[in-house]
């Protein structure tokens, strides 16, 4: 399998109008090896799935790593993650609720230091020392910020790139 690395790209215009500025970059990360049942190879985790009302973890034991029969190990590493917010329900239903992450803390629309993303908004992250099972999401009420945790599912699409700890 080739070492295809993940790119995320973003731009922001900040400031009002008159003093107008624009900061971009990106935010890349390349696997080290291919991923093996061997500790230290790295692979891709490609999950498709709804947040719900119920904090869980973003990535869990049940998937496996792109393209293998390898199973994702609790204590994975995730190098590099992107998380996409659909939209949608189930890929076709409107929704506007969104999502917050929370990052080794069970996920609430009220604990500080969520992640947070409203219908349609993508992010992608290094965090090279967090562990599969310490990634947490479910859906919240929100406009511009979360108001309350929420009661349907949201539609998400998730990239990974994973370090097998075997």
């Amino acid at each position: 399998m080739a070492l295809n690395k993940g790119i995320g790209n973003i731009s922001c215009s900040i400031l009002p109008n008159s003093v107008r500025a624009r900061l971009s970059g990106n935010l890349s990360y390349t696997p080290v090896t291919p991923i093996s049942s061997t500790a230290g190879s790295e692979g891709w985790v490609y999950v498709e799935t709804p947040a719900t009302s119920s904090s869980t973890n973003l990535i869990t034991t049940s998937h496996d790593y792109f393209g293998t029969s390898i199973a994702v190990a609790n204590d994975d590493l995730v190098r590099w993650i992107c998380v996409e917010h659909t939209g949608t329900t189930d890929g076709f239903t409107k929704t506007t609720e969104g999502i917050v992450i929370g990052l080794n803390v069970a996920a609430a629309f009220d604990t500080p230091g969520m992640i947070f993303l409203a219908p349609g908004e993508i992010i992608s992250l290094k965090v090279p020392l967090t562990e599969v099972h310490e990634i947490f999401f479910r859906t919240c009420n929100s406009g511009d910020v979360p108001v309350a945790n929420g009661t349907g599912n949201v539609q998400l699409r998730i990239a990974a790139i994973c370090r097998n700890v075997a």
